[in-house]
Parts: structure tokens; C-alpha cells; sequence
């Protein structure tokens, strides 16, 4: 493993067709979570590439939005998503939120940034359209987790055009990003080829979200307390938020 190039040992992808035509399944997702345990384990030089160019970090408006979206998206909260994150308290009647004072927040780990960039190198012209829909939407009726989503394509792609189709599967990618930890690319899920998919990195596995929902951790990593195994797990909320 050690005379691996360095790009090899960074990432982990799977090329292999499903039995139902390259669908993702509970088959897929294990393998995703077996192949993110081995990558995990090996050594990373954590720096890009000489040939290629770091990404630049995202301004705090841009994480905002990709915060907004990604809580949407996934159903999680946006102070687990991103600890630190934080709405303006309450008032009644209510106030409209001022998008250019919300904080993306810091946390220790901040997987989002990482998120971020490898969407933004992929897809930057409709990773950006999903953020201006999460702009737009911050204090739409009835809430603003509705509005995102009812303002991305669902239907048959037969019925879209090619810009809303974009939109459809990078959003579909981004859910299975924050879930599994791994890139399923929108071009692929759009072919038999949606099942391949490729390990972000070993922080990623360690903040993937299916096992949090589950109300359990990833194999070889846990934040829960010692002895956390002879007692029920928490609510599903106190995961989630």
C-alpha cells in the first residue's frame, strides 16, 4: 500500500454495476461504508497535488447558503451540520432574517468547508444556483426548508430541461455526500453507472451522517461516552437536532 501514488491513497472508487441497473442500495451503501473504513486507516498527506491548485476557502455568505441548503436537503439541523451556526433569537411578531448577519459558525472538525470545495472544483455553476435558491428562500412561508425544496426538480427528466436537471441530481449528490461521506457524481447518477461513487476523505467518514441517524457511529470511531453500549441510545433529536 505504501508504493500507492498519492492520489490512490487519498480515494477509493468503485466501478462495479449493481445487480438493478446501477441503483444505489442497502448493498451499495455497506460497500460505500466498508471502502470508507479502509481509506480511513491509511496514511494521507493532507495538501493537494503539485499540478493542481488549492481551492480557495468559501466566503462566510456562500457556507451560509450551503448550510441552508444542506439542512433542506438532509433534514438535519444547521448547528449540527455546522456547530456554531446561529439564527437571530425569536421575537414576536416575527422578524425577518437578515441573511448578510448570519454566521457559518467554527467547529474543530468543519467537514462542511471540505464539502464545499469538492462540490464547488465539480459543479461550481449549479452548486451555485442551489445556493441562490437557499438565498432566496431564507424567510419564505410556510418555512424555509419547504421552500428550498419545492424549488428543486423532482419529476421526470423528461419533463425538465438540461439546467434543471443539474439541479436535480447535484442536490441528490450533496444528500449522499453528507449521509455516506462519499461523492456519488450527478453525471453518474443519471446512468447505470449511479452506484460508482468515491471516498471524500477520512474526516468525511467520520462525520458521515447514516450512522448518526441510526443512533449509532462509525466502525473504529466514536465521540460517545465509555461504556455508552449497556445503555439504550439517545433520541433519534439529540443526534439530528
Amino acid at each position: 500500500m505504501d508504493d500507492l501514488p498519492h492520489q490512490e491513497r487519498r480515494a477509493i472508487v468503485r466501478t462495479a454495476k449493481d445487480d438493478d441497473q446501477g441503483g444505489i442500495t442497502r448493498r451499495t451503501v455497506l460497500t460505500g461504508a466498508a471502502a470508507a473504513t479502509a481509506v480511513a486507516t491509511l496514511p494521507v498527506v493532507d495538501r493537494p497535488p503539485a499540478s493542481a491548485a488549492p481551492s480557495p476557502d468559501p466566503n462566510p455568505q456562500d457556507m451560509v447558503a450551503f448550510i441552508l441548503l444542506s439542512s433542506a436537503l438532509t433534514g438535519i439541523a444547521e448547528t449540527r451540520l455546522a456547530p456554531g451556526f446561529s439564527f437571530p433569537k425569536l421575537s414576536e411578531p416575527p422578524t425577518p432574517i437578515d441573511f448578510e448577519k448570519l454566521n457559518p459558525g467554527s467547529d474543530p472538525v468543519d467537514v462542511k468547508s471540505e464539502y464545499f470545495k469538492w462540490v464547488n472544483k465539480r459543479h461550481p455553476a449549479t452548486f451555485e444556483k442551489l445556493r441562490r435558491i437557499a438565498k432566496d428562500n431564507l424567510n419564505a412561508p410556510p418555512n424555509r426548508e419547504l421552500a428550498i425544496i419545492g424549488k428543486i426538480p423532482t419529476v421526470d427528466d423528461t419533463e425538465l430541461t438540461q439546467s434543471e436537471i443539474d439541479l436535480k441530481y447535484l442536490a441528490r449528490s450533496i444528500v449522499l455526500m453528507w449521509y455516506l461521506g462519499a461523492w456519488y457524481d450527478p453525471d453518474n447518477l443519471q446512468t447505470p453507472n449511479a452506484s460508482n461513487f468515491e471516498v471524500i476523505s477520512p474526516k468525511a467518514y467520520t462525520q458521515g451522517w447514516a450512522l448518526k441517524v441510526a443512533q449509532a457511529h462509525p466502525m473504529g470511531f466514536s465521540e460517545m461516552q465509555f461504556g455508552y453500549w449497556t445503555r439504550p441510545p439517545n433520541p433519534r433529536g439529540d443526534f439530528i437536532g
